[in-house]
C-alpha cells in the first residue's frame, strides 16, 4: 500500500490544526511544497528503478539546504 501526494496535501490542514505549536506554525504552501519536492524525488527514483538505471536513493538534506520556498 503506498500513499500519494494528493492524500498527504489533504492531511496537512488537520495535522496542523492538531498541533498548533508544531506543525501548525509552519506554512500550509510551505508544507505542500515539501511534499511536492519529496514526491518528485521518489517518483525519479522509481522510474530510474524500472528503466534498469542506477536508482540513487534520495538524500536527506539538511536544514541550511533550501534558501527558498517553491
Amino acid at each position: 500500500m503506498s500513499i500519494q501526494y494528493v492524500e498527504q496535501s489533504a492531511q496537512l490542514r488537520d495535522i496542523g490544526r492538531a498541533d498548533p505549536e508544531g506543525q501548525g506554525r509552519c506554512s500550509f504552501s510551505s508544507q505542500q511544497a515539501t511534499l511536492r519536492r519529496l514526491n518528485k524525488a521518489f517518483a525519479a527514483f522509481f522510474r530510474r528503478i524500472k528503466n534498469g538505471q542506477q536508482p540513487g536513493y534520495p538524500r536527506f538534506k539538511g536544514v541550511g539546504w533550501f534558501d527558498t520556498v517553491e
